[in-house]
C-alpha cells in the first residue's frame, strides 16, 4: 500500500533522520504508513498516533506505544518534559495539493494552524514536513527549513520542505544514513567496516586505550541517549478527545539493514 507523502522514497527517509537529533522519547502525531518510526533506531520510549491506525505501521517494538486518536490533541494533552522529539508529517494543505482528497482524515486550513499553534510553544525539539505555503512560511518564520525534490504518487516532481525549530544537530540519534546521497552512505558504511575489522584485530588494551582517546575526542556524553526512561509519564487525554491505545502483532515486525 502507497501512502499520499509516505516517506518509505530512497533518499527521502535517510534525510529525515539525518535531521534528528538525540532524544529519549520519539513523537509521531501523524503516524500515516510509519516509515521514520520504523526506520530509525529506537528511542526508549516511542509514541506513533494516527486517526486510522494501518496494520503496516504498526510494527512489534519494544518501547513503541500506538494510539488511535487525533494527533494534535495528543500533542497538547502530553506532559513534555525537554526530552522529547517530535516529528510531524501531516495531511498536505489542501491548496498545495490542488484541492484534491487524497487522505482518509483530511486537515483544514483551521487545523493546520491550530497544529503550528501547538508545535510552536512546545518546549522540545520538532520537525514538520509538507510543501511550502503561505500558512506555514508565516507560522514558522524564524525556523530552519531545507528543501528537496521527491517523485509524486503521479510520478512527477514536486519539492518537499522540512521546517524545524533547532540548529542542524552536530550529534545524531542515528547515525546509519549519514552521507548526502546514496554514494556517500555506501563510502561511509565501508569505511566504518574497514575500521571495525581493523580494531577487532587489535590487543585488548591497545583497542581500549583507541576507545579512551575517541571518548575524550567526541565528548564524555557521546552520542548516546539518556538511559533512564524514569519520569516518562502516561499520555492523559483532555476529556473530550477519544484516544485508544493499539497492541503491535508481532508479524508485523518492521527491519532494517543493507545500505539505503
Amino acid at each position: 500500500m502507497k501512502y499520499v507523502g509516505g516517506k518509505n522514497q530512497s533518499g527521502v527517509y535517510q534525510r529525515i533522520i539525518n535531521l534528528i537529533p538525540p532524544h529519549d522519547v520519539y513523537i509521531e502525531p501523524f503516524l500515516g504508513s510509519g516509515a521514520i518510526l520504523r526506520l530509525k533506531k529506537p528511542a526508549l520510549v516511542s509514541y506513533g498516533v494516527d486517526r486510522a491506525l494501518s496494520p503496516l505501521a504498526v510494527c512489534d517494538r519494544a518501547g513503541v506505544k500506538y494510539v488511535e486518536g487525533d494527533g494534535i490533541a495528543f500533542l497538547e494533552a502530553y506532559p513534555f518534559r525537554g526530552g522529547e522529539f517530535v516529528y510531524c508529517d501531516p495531511p498536505y494543505v489542501p491548496s498545495t495539493r490542488g484541492n484534491r482528497r487524497y487522505y482518509k482524515h483530511e486537515m483544514s486550513d483551521d487545523e493546520h494552524a491550530r497544529l503550528l499553534g501547538v508545535i510552536r510553544r512546545l518546549s522540545c525539539c520538532v520537525l514538520i514536513s509538507g510543501y511550502s505555503c503561505d500558512l506555514y512560511e508565516r507560522e514558522l518564520a524564524g525556523w530552519n527549513r531545507e528543501e528537496f525534490r521527491v517523485m509524486t504518487r503521479g510520478c512527477t516532481w514536486a519539492t518537499e520542505v522540512l521546517w524545524f525549530n533547532y540548529q542542524r544537530p552536530g550529534r545524531l540519534h542515528d547515525v546509519s544514513y549519514v552521507g548526502a546521497d546514496y554514494r556517500e552512505r555506501l563510502r561511509i558504511k565501508r569505511k566504518c567496516e574497514r575500521w571495525a575489522a581493523r580494531l577487532a584485530k587489535m590487543p585488548a588494551l591497545e583497542r581500549d586505550a583507541l576507545f579512551s582517546a575517541l571518548i575524550e575526542v567526541q565528548g564524555a556524553a557521546g552520542n548516546a541517549v539518556h538511559d533512564d526512561a524514569a519520569g516518562v509519564a502516561a499520555v492523559s487525554v483532555r476529556s473530550g478527545v477519544e484516544c485508544r491505545q493499539v497492541t503491535p502483532e508481532p508479524a508485523l515486525q518492521g527491519s532494517k539493514g543493507g545500505v539505503k
